[in-house]
């Protein structure tokens, strides 16, 4: 039996660890006032995300909030490792779990609950378990009635349900969320939140990004992106603020 216990300073160690961070994509324009045209030899860059650097620590609840086309999704994508940053790096200490799109890791010609068999060879699901995950996860979902329908026959709130249940199922140190519960009912809604409750209790670590700033009074932190960079960290309460001076001034310019 392994006894080894892990020191104090590596436990305090933050859960991630985000410096730098730099992504820029190129496009294709063409100059100012003539028609894009499909073979424009010219690349223009674009930053998408610029020099963003903070820690997150083991157990915080962070949410990430601005404009439409900030950054949020980017960075979420950089640090789950779907992207490779440019400048920069992100350290995770332990086991992450992204949901970042709702329902396409799905097949539509197969019933969920061979959809779920699917994914949990994927993420190497001990076949022993596998039954017990996929009653949950059906039940958390609340589609025992419609197990073995074809994904495609479901509605789209039956298959964000799905989604979300999956995902609330897998066990993980660090959660990226992004807009997650952008659909759904309120009830359901309500279910899931209870499981952010249950992971603040285990000690797991979220890092959401929403534009439902209510959801957000109860987090550890909020981070404010603006135009690709960090404006803003600190408390729920003074990044909501923050957040809404910027809309309200951008919203004065124009």
């Amino acid at each position: 039996m392994n006894n080894t216990v892990e020191p104090k300073e590596a436990r305090d160690k933050p859960v991630l660890q985000v410096r730098g961070l730099v992504k820029t994509f190129h496009s294709r324009r063409a100059p100012h006032g003539l028609t894009l045209m499909p073979f424009w030899p010219r690349l223009q860059p674009r930053e998408a995300i610029k020099d963003v650097t903070f820690n997150i620590q083991r157990g915080q609840f962070v949410g990430l909030i601005g404009k439409n086309g900030s950054g949020k999704s980017t960075l979420l994508r950089l640090i789950s490792g779907i992207l490779t940053p440019n400048l920069g790096t992100e350290d995770i200490r332990g086991t992450v779990c992204p949901c970042l799109a709702l329902g396409p890791a799905f097949h539509g010609d197969l019933s969920a609950v061979d959809n779920l068999h699917v994914i949990a060879d994927m993420f190497g699901y001990a076949i022993s378990k596998r039954a017990e995950m996929i009653r949950r996860v059906i039940r958390f979902a609340e589609l025992e009635d419609v197990k073995n329908e074809r994904i495609r026959f479901l509605s789209a709130g039956m298959r964000t349900r799905l989604s979300l249940a999956m995902v609330l199922d897998m066990r993980a140190d660090l959660y990226l969320f992004d807009e997650v519960f952008a659909g759904g009912d309120l009830n359901y809604k309500g279910k899931c939140l209870s499981v952010f409750d249950k992971w603040r209790k285990e000690g797991r670590t979220l890092l959401l990004a929403t534009h439902r700033l209510p959801m957000l009074q109860d987090f550890d932190s909020v981070i404010v992106l603006d135009n690709g960079g960090v404006v803003g960290f600190g408390t729920p309460e003074d990044m909501i603020e923050l957040y809404t001076r910027l809309r309200h001034k951008r919203g004065a310019e124009h």
